[in-house]
């Protein structure tokens, strides 16, 4: 804010009256205004106050709107980081649901996968569910490691996941007879 006065050799001191003069500081001796915490456009689209300059026996006001321009936040994914999976379930069960939003208003996120092992993984673009392209087999890896990438077409999020695959007693089939793999002849000292 800058305030003159005609009278030569006048300090002025600055202030702030109105509805929105809680939310700002003004240095008093220079008349700099600011905010006390971010503006957030989605929160509060302008600030009303007044700006009052005194030169110790007069006073001036002027009422000030300053407007918040809108900008492009990027979404937050808060699912958690960690999920389970049973060795041999299904390819369809999903072994992660990612849960992401974003404060723009209108924004429509799309998912995907990065890290060492997206490429064992699908997710839904749309949903953000993750499973596995074979069944999980403990035996040969017992841990899945990806990132889950949020995006809102401009700006993204990601998180590192950790799924880790439970161990199951694996049942033998009764029904296939077990196999011989040794010689079928042989011979026997006397």
């Amino acid at each position: 804010v800058e305030a003159s006065d005609v009278d030569v050799d006048t300090i002025l001191t600055y202030r702030l009256s109105g509805k929105d003069a809680s939310l700002l500081n003004i240095d008093s001796e220079t008349g700099e205004v600011t905010l006390k915490s971010l503006a957030n456009y989605e929160a509060k689209k302008s600030y009303s106050f007044n700006v009052i300059a005194n030169d110790g026996s007069l006073t001036a006001t002027k009422a000030v709107v300053v407007s918040v321009s809108n900008v492009n936040e990027a979404p937050t994914i808060t699912s958690i980081a960690t999920g389970t999976v049973k060795e041999n379930a299904l390819t369809s069960t999903v072994i992660y649901k990612t849960i992401a939003s974003d404060v723009d208003k209108g924004s429509v996120l799309k998912y995907s996968l990065s890290g060492t092992d997206a490429s064992l993984l699908n997710i839904n673009s749309k949903t953000g569910d993750v499973t596995l392209k074979t069944s999980a087999n403990y035996e040969a890896k017992n841990t899945y490691l990806f990132n889950v990438i949020a995006s809102d077409g401009k700006i993204s999020d990601s998180k590192a996941i950790t799924v880790n695959v439970t161990d199951v007693n694996e049942v033998i089939n009764v029904n296939h007879a077990p196999t011989i793999t040794s010689v079928s002849i042989g011979t026997v000292a006397e």
